[in-house]
């Protein structure tokens, strides 16, 4: 089964869920609905970048390799 895709509001948007509460900073797995699916499409929520060790291997000072 794949891993559901996680998504996050895009950078300088408010995105507030069907009940009013915000999207969380952190993001949420996508539940493909209707709601989420269009976000998408405006451009409102986009998908989480992934962690990779590359990433994190340059993010370290260079003391530290």
């Amino acid at each position: 089964m794949a891993t559901p895709k996680t998504l996050i509001a895009a950078e300088g948007r408010t995105v507030h869920l069907p009940d009013g509460s915000e999207w969380p900073k952190e993001g949420l797995p996508d539940p493909n609905t209707h709601f989420t699916r269009r976000r998408i499409a405006d451009g409102d929520l986009i998908e989480k970048p992934a962690r990779t060790a590359k990433s994190e291997e340059a993010k370290k000072p260079e003391g530290d390799k």
